[in-house]
């Protein structure tokens, strides 16, 4: 079963949201698809800029805690910790359905 991460964090009000993006994409994101049973990586915020999202899909729960494990996470959150109001919260859920258009998706 697919195993959804999820990392909650409140934003200061002073981000740069492209700044977060290109250390998501050009750091984060590449050091991921290394990681076993890593399958999709998504960074959200909210409109308003006060919340911010980090998804992360995995092939096992294992697979999603070993980054802890192994320090990847915590890194990474200090790589965000400018942009970041403590505290995060990370949660775990099961991925029970998906539908994919893949056609929208290439759009993007």
């Amino acid at each position: 079963m697919v195993i959804c991460s999820m990392t909650f964090s409140k934003l200061k009000s002073d981000i740069s949201v492209d700044e977060a993006r290109k250390i998501w994409d050009e750091d984060i994101m590449p050091r991921l698809r290394e990681q076993k049973g890593f399958l999709a990586g998504y960074l959200l915020v909210s409109e308003n800029r006060d919340e911010g999202i980090s998804v992360g899909l995995w092939e096992t729960k294992e697979d999603a805690e070993a980054i802890e494990k192994s320090g990847f996470y915590k890194e990474d959150i200090k790589k965000f910790a400018k942009f970041l109001a403590p505290p995060t919260q990370r949660k775990f859920y099961d991925v029970n359905s998906e539908i994919v258009f893949l056609k929208e998706l290439e759009a993007l």
